[in-house]
């Protein structure tokens, strides 16, 4: 046992063993593959290619770093050309994220997502109006590459102030039949207001309700009970259950289906009644 000082190249063509370590204080080590664990043959720390490094355990890769800088987990390869900087793959139901917080109260775990106007990492220039927050996206391949299928989004909705004031909405969207482009289909905005729409949601939240069903095209409800019967249920807690029409147009009401032989009462824009007849 001791201490031998080299204060030169050293330069090893075999095997060097040291049973004490090894200090390095300046300098670089170069290996030319891979550092092994000792005893442990089938871990190690691999390079692979140039600018990359891997992690090798139990005889395999458990993930890699690419010259991309992207971290690789059960592929050696980005996925079908992918630039995000995480990508995990698997052939089982391994091919997952869990995120867990142990602790003896109510709180959750959380998944941050942030956004800057700022240009530079770290910066806290303030966003503005309509500003994309972030996505929560289901991708699928066709046979010939990547295409959405789903997706949530949030972006601001409204003036963002700098007293922890950040107004935002979340909008769902899903990708019609014969198209690779989603739409925009569910709206929840600052205000709280719920808008289903296939076109025109910036049209609907005008409207001025909670929950506002409207389109370009028109629009329609329907409340149906597949069992034994369909029924439409209005109340108000301390007020009166209201039907009506926003604008000047009449009100009609039909029995099987909404075709014009269906009408049963219509009650006009002028307040005229009529019984089976229009």
């Amino acid at each position: 046992a001791g201490v031998t000082t080299i204060t030169d190249d050293l330069k090893v063509n075999s095997t060097l063993t040291a049973s004490e370590g090894i200090n390095v204080t300046a300098g670089i080590v170069t290996v030319n593959d891979y550092i092994q664990h000792a005893g442990d043959t089938n871990t190690a720390l691999r390079f692979p290619a140039a600018d990359t490094f891997s992690v090798e355990t139990g005889g395999s890769e458990s993930f890699r770093v690419d010259s991309e800088q992207k971290v690789l987990i059960g592929t050696t390869s980005e996925l079908l050309s992918q630039n995000d900087k995480l990508q995990i793959a698997d052939t089982s139901a391994n091919a997952g994220v869990r995120v867990c917080r142990a602790g003896d109260n109510a709180n959750g775990p959380y998944i941050h997502f942030q956004k800057t106007r700022s240009a530079s990492v770290g910066g806290a220039t303030i966003v503005q109006d309509d500003d994309d927050l972030g996505r929560i996206r289901w991708n699928a391949t066709n046979g010939s590459g990547i295409n959405f299928a789903a997706e949530i989004r949030a972006n601001v909705d409204g003036t963002p102030g700098a007293s922890n004031d950040m107004p935002g909405r979340l909008a769902f969207y899903t990708t019609p039949d014969a198209s690779g482009t989603p739409s925009e289909k569910i709206r929840v905005s600052a205000g709280g207001t719920v808008s289903i729409s296939q076109s025109d949601h910036d049209g609907a939240q005008t409207l001025g309700a909670d929950l506002v069903v409207a389109d370009t095209t028109g629009a329609s409800i329907i409340v149906g009970d597949t069992g034994s019967g369909e029924y439409l249920y209005l109340a108000g807690e301390g007020g009166t259950g209201r039907v009506g029409t926003k604008s000047n147009h009449d009100l009609v009401i039909y029995t099987n289906g909404i075709a014009a032989s269906g009408e049963r009462l219509r009650i006009t824009a002028t307040g005229l009644v009529g019984i089976n007849t229009t």
